[in-house]
């Protein structure tokens, strides 16, 4: 219920070398943002957003529909989902302009807000000699994104946002 289009594209491997130079199968950090959109979508509306009674009907509805909205959704929540949602994953937000999201942004704790550190935007990107040598950092995950920001700030209150989502 939560792969994001570019994830189900990827076939199923027995070895972690198998498909690596295959460039239509990687996928990045703005599988992150798809997660995001998918939990946010099932949190307030109670179901995920493209849910269907079989695998292979929700993996169809992934990559081909778009998620239906309830009328009792906000408009700035159904546009935070819908991005994090797009199923071209250059036109996904990064996770700091998720943060950064009118929606999310009205219940930021504006005493209490840190600066978000521009590492948290997006991965660091290798040059020349280093990145054929190396290989690539693996990109923070959302989970401790969250962990980084929610330890030192408070963004969200979840009653508050669920209000006003409503």
């Amino acid at each position: 219920d939560y792969m994001a289009p570019e994830v189900l594209r990827c076939p199923f491997k027995s070895r972690p070398e198998e498909n690596k130079d295959n460039e239509r199968l990687h996928y990045g950090a703005r599988v992150d943002a798809w997660a995001v959109g998918v939990l946010t979508y099932e949190l307030l509306v109670g179901f995920p957003p493209f849910f269907d009674q079989s695998r292979t009907g929700t993996e169809e509805r992934i990559v081909t529909k778009s998620p239906e909205y309830p009328s009792s959704l906000s408009e700035e929540a159904k546009a935070y989902i819908a991005r994090a949602l797009h199923k071209n994953p250059a036109e996904r937000p990064t996770i700091l302009e998720m943060l950064q999201h009118p929606w999310v942004d009205q219940y930021r704790a504006r005493r209490s807000m840190r600066t978000i550190p521009s590492s948290m935007a997006s991965p660091p990107a290798a040059s020349g000699a280093q990145a054929a040598a190396a290989p690539a950092p693996a990109a923070p995950s959302v989970a401790s994104k969250a962990r980084a920001v929610a330890t030192s700030t408070n963004i969200i209150t979840a009653q508050g946002a669920v209000q006003a989502a409503m």
